[in-house]
């Protein structure tokens, strides 16, 4: 159980940065359009 937990703390990590760095992207992206 503790290793399934560690897993899913991971994956959360991950998936957190990819939404920041995604974020950020599309941001910057619609600054330069506009």
């Amino acid at each position: 159980m503790h290793v399934a937990q560690h897993y899913v703390a991971i994956v959360d990590v991950i998936l957190l940065g990819i939404g920041v760095v995604t974020g950020a992207t599309r941001a910057r992206g619609r600054d330069r359009s506009s």
